[in-house]
């Protein structure tokens, strides 16, 4: 058997979540990715399709705008690293 006397305590930050705006979401031309807020202004922004496959990779300052017209109708989810964790969005196509 495990004991345990003491607590932990977990911090979950949702600020680099947050400050990652993506927009419009649905969309069907285009997106605007704003890193609002994040130190990492050069980040490499990946966009997966539903099988895990890349489909975007961009490198970003603090707003990237991507062309996105060409992606099939579905689901996607945008990856941002970030110094300490990496924000993954979804983002809807039409």
């Amino acid at each position: 058997m495990f004991f345990s006397s003491g607590c932990t305590n977990v911090r979950v930050d949702e600020m680099s979540s947050e400050s990652v705006l993506i927009y419009p979401n649905p969309a069907t031309n285009q997106i605007t990715v704003d890193l609002n807020g994040l130190e990492e202004r050069n980040s490499v922004l990946k966009m997966y399709d539903y099988s895990g496959r890349v489909v975007i990779e961009k490198q970003s300052n603090s707003v990237a705008t991507i062309d996105v017209s060409y992606l099939a109708k579905g689901l996607y989810t945008l990856e941002v690293p970030t110094s300490d964790q990496v924000v993954r969005k979804h983002i809807v196509i039409e």
